[in-house]
């Protein structure tokens, strides 16, 4: 690794030779082509770029228990959760040195990670799809976690916090914080109560073990009232209170899974492995993806568009029989 004192003097002594030749730098977002009849301004420059680069990854090595990951983890720290949107993406990224260079791809790229990331060069890109998956190449960019949200691998509540109680209030404090609601799973293998994975809340009415890729979400405990003795007030004869109403609750809806209307043209004509290209929505409706894992088996019912992306392994993900139980992969 080279450090951040030595490089500076590298980077001066490039800009002043590319500054001798009156020569301008490659436009954001393109590369340097050799054959523009500058060969030697050309090595210059990638040089100078790959200097910056080896500078950034020197600024940013030890954050690696904040909003930025080590190389290839696939999760955020405790205490940070994904970021799934660009203006966050950009305004983290920008504010640890890095410069933001918008969405990673005009269309779904299950090979890189979902969400924003740094990639080698320093840059920092927001994939809106993908999957959450680890690339030696690539660290995530995070944002801070909601309180309430405890570490991995826990099964209780930190200090100052309660567990919720049932699925219904678990659904609702999982989405007012921005955790799409998947299920409730019962099964002995994860934590008791709310739990997130992969920014999913679920509810678990059984079970009390810890899981590396759970982690626990509570509600703050209430504060107790002071204690102030009031005056004895003459007794007051009060009409008796009529028995509330019960009122039937209120089924889930149940969701239509979300595939590809169409093959596109250009899934048949790219080069690419039929493996690769249908990772994409795109190409999801082709007849060579007719078996791809995360489709929709031929009259079922129930397969959501998550149930392809998630890091899961089938074998759990198939457990959810409204979710994922009509999947090919199930």
């Amino acid at each position: 690794m080279v450090s951040s004192t030595t490089t500076r003097p590298v980077i001066l002594a490039v800009s002043m030779f590319i500054g001798m030749f009156g020569a301008q730098a490659c436009p954001e977002g393109q590369v340097c082509e050799e054959e523009k009849g500058q060969p030697g301004l050309y090595l210059v420059q990638k040089q100078a770029r790959q200097v910056l680069s080896e500078d950034s990854s020197t600024r940013l090595e030890e954050a690696t228990s904040g909003p930025i990951s080590t190389h290839g983890n696939p999760k955020c720290s405790n205490g940070y959760r994904f970021i799934d949107d660009a203006n966050t993406c950009a305004t983290v990224s920008t504010s640890h040195g890095m410069q933001y260079g918008g969405q990673w791809a005009s269309y779904n790229n299950a090979a890189f990670p979902k969400g924003c990331f740094e990639t080698s060069d320093g840059r920092a890109w927001l994939n809106p799809t993908g999957t959450r998956i680890g690339e030696a190449s690539i660290r995530l960019i995070c944002k801070p976690a909601p309180a309430g949200l405890n570490n991995y691998g826990t099964t209780g509540c930190a200090s100052g916090y309660v567990a919720i109680n049932g699925d219904t209030e678990c659904r609702a404090v999982g989405e007012s914080n921005g955790f799409p609601w998947v299920q409730v799973w019962p099964t002995a293998s994860l934590p008791s109560g709310c739990f997130i994975i992969d920014d999913g809340t679920f509810f678990n009415p059984t079970g009390n073990a810890g899981d590396p890729n759970t982690r626990p979400l509570c509600k703050a405990a209430p504060t107790a009232a002071p204690t102030t003795k009031a005056p004895t007030a003459a007794p007051t004869t009060q009409d008796p209170t009529a028995a509330p109403t019960t009122v039937a609750p209120t089924a889930d809806p149940t969701e239509s899974p979300t595939h590809a209307v169409a093959c596109q043209p250009w899934c048949e004509g790219d080069s690419r492995a039929w493996a690769a290209k249908c990772q994409f929505n795109a190409c999801l409706a082709c007849d060579n993806c007719a078996d791809t894992p995360g489709q929709l088996k031929p009259g079922g019912q129930f397969c959501d568009g998550w149930c392809k992306f998630s890091s899961l392994p089938w074998a759990k993900k198939c457990t959810f029989k409204q979710a994922c139980g009509d999947c090919i992969g199930c």
